[in-house]
């Protein structure tokens, strides 16, 4: 049985059409046309040991990939390219096991935000330093109003991963 693609224009690929996929290429499709992400600063399928900010991080690093990133030029002090968004798309549901999956990239790759995508759901969540966990919400903002929100997320540069070190 011959399995349908899709094309990838972040990747600039065709790729099997899997559940996940579609999930994916959908959300890019949204992030680019609807809310004005660059498609220049996404980055699909991408190894975490590949990242530019982690390339002389302490710790060692697991042998994943994001499923979606999207960086940002000068929000970090010490990057000129930094994770704004990691998502992590799932094929059916959301659930707490996606969370923590999300989660637990996100001690890695620190981005300012996380979400989880699924055919019918979306959940976009910030760390809040004052309550000392993730709050979720079911948005997706515009690229500039996510930029604009990176004042009250909790700052990957205000030290909550000491094993990032400068590149």
């Amino acid at each position: 049985m011959k399995e349908k693609l899709l094309y990838d224009p972040i990747r600039q690929k065709w790729v099997t059409a899997t559940p996940e996929e579609r999930v994916r290429q959908a959300l890019v499709k949204k992030m680019v046309d609807a809310c004005g992400y660059p498609q220049e600063l996404l980055s699909v399928e991408k190894d975490l040991k590949e990242l530019p900010h982690l390339k002389n991080c302490a710790l060692p690093l697991p042998d994943r990939r994001a499923d979606l990133i999207c960086f940002c030029k000068e929000i970090h002090p010490l990057y000129s390219y930094y994770p704004l968004l990691l998502v992590e798309c799932k094929r059916d549901r959301i659930d707490e096991r996606g969370r923590r999956q999300l989660m637990g990239y996100n001690h890695f790759v620190q981005a300012f935000f996380i979400a989880l995508a699924a055919p019918e759901a979306f959940e976009l969540g910030y760390f809040n330093k004052a309550q000392g966990k993730y709050c979720f919400h079911h948005v997706l903002p515009s690229y500039s109003q996510l930029l604009e929100k990176t004042r009250w997320a909790d700052s990957p540069s205000s030290g909550r991963n000491p094993a990032l070190k400068p590149g």
